[in-house]
């Protein structure tokens, strides 16, 4: 019972702290994406000069950064997870969305997570579900969504079975993370749209095609990437000769594309929900940029730009297939991200928190064909 309580105080501590650094990361990063909207598009020019940057700093650590490094961590493998690391990939993801390339904060801010979670437990003496805890604090303090927080850190670190025992301890630290995010001002962003699904055969085939298309373009995106990764690393094995040139790739197509697909993709995912200013060519930019960007060396993650590649997705496949397109994108939300991570149970329920329950049905659909293409294409390898 003592043992409980003790897991319970620790995940309320790793909740609020982790909640707390969380909000702040992304003041500063909200800064960041403000200060690069002043000088676009002189400030792309920074970008191959902030590759070499990160890449100076990171051969001084001569240690890994990334989920990598949080998966070994979670299997008590030895890892490189420590709070000085963590600072590092914090600063580098500030200057990568300064700068401009395509990338998230997902990453950054769960390795950050865990890495703070590793150090209180410690001190609490508390050695069960450390690293889910941190990781479900830290995507519920960027995200606002608990429960989805939850079940992704329940899921993500077995690919046998999942964690039920750490539901608990996680999602109190979720909750607490969200719960310091709302006292900054920071809350889950909703989009509400009326939309009945009728279940007729024509609807339900159109629906199996969507999500069928949806699930490989996760997949694309999974492979693609791991697959650039390993052809770069084998065609440039000097480190900086492989940033230098992609880092001028990436500035070109920013200079080019006047900087729509910098940062992580929110503004896409507006332009879907809320705009409707879709272009047909926003997939393939951010589908190559974020690809190349991550290949590179930049901090941040793939989590957002996921969520966008995914809206944007549905919202062509929704003209294609003739179904309202708000109702494809929010399944292209989940169901990328899903197919990419091989999460299917978090994009289910990140559909069902985000868009509303109206969404059941398709998202059973989803967890079913997500489930069925399981398979060891992942944007975490090491999982």
């Amino acid at each position: 019972m003592k043992k409980y309580i003790i897991l319970i105080l620790a995940a309320v501590g790793v909740g609020a702290i982790v909640g707390t650094i969380e909000s702040f990361f992304k003041i500063l990063v909200n800064q960041a994406n403000w200060y690069r909207a002043q000088f676009m598009p002189y400030i792309f020019l920074l970008i191959p000069f902030a590759g070499i940057l990160i890449l100076l700093a990171q051969s001084q650590l001569k240690e890994k950064n990334g989920m990598d490094v949080v998966f070994k961590a979670e299997k008590n493998e030895n890892s490189s997870l420590s709070l000085k690391n963590a600072c590092f990939v914090l600063i580098s993801c500030l200057i990568s969305h300064f700068c401009g390339v395509s990338t998230g904060r997902a990453g950054v801010s769960m390795q950050m997570g865990a890495a703070i979670s590793k150090h209180f437990c410690n001190r609490m003496n508390v050695i069960e579900y450390v690293i889910p805890m941190g990781v479900a604090a830290a995507f519920s303090g960027l995200f606002c969504c608990p429960i989805t927080s939850t079940v992704f850190a329940c899921e993500v670190f077995n690919t046998k079975k999942f964690q039920y025992k750490a539901i608990i301890p996680c999602l109190i630290s979720s909750s607490m993370a969200t719960l310091c995010a709302a006292l900054f001002g920071f809350h889950r962003v909703s989009y509400v749209f009326q939309y009945s699904f009728a279940v007729e055969i024509k609807n339900i085939i159109k629906l199996l095609i969507l999500i069928l298309c949806l699930t490989l373009i996760g997949k694309a995106f999974a492979f693609s990437l791991n697959s650039l990764k390993k052809f770069i690393n084998e065609k440039l094995p000097n480190n900086k000769y492989r940033i230098i040139i992609l880092s001028l790739m990436i500035m070109m197509f920013m200079i080019f594309t006047q900087g729509r697909y910098s940062g992580s993709g929110e503004n896409l995912i507006e332009e879907v929900f809320i705009n409707g200013n879709v272009l047909k060519s926003d997939i393939l930019f951010k589908f190559i940029l974020t690809l190349l960007s991550a290949a590179a060396g930049f901090y941040g993650g793939e989590v957002t730009p996921l969520f966008s590649i995914g809206a944007l997705s549905g919202y062509m496949l929704g003209h294609i297939l003739g179904f309202p397109v708000f109702f494809c994108s929010a399944l292209g939300y989940g169901t990328v991200f899903m197919s990419a991570t091989n999460a299917y149970l978090t994009g289910m329920v990140l559909i069902l928190e985000v868009f509303g329950l109206d969404f059941l049905l398709p998202c059973l659909i989803i967890g079913i064909i997500g489930y069925l293409s399981n398979c060891t294409v992942s944007i975490y390898p090491s999982r």
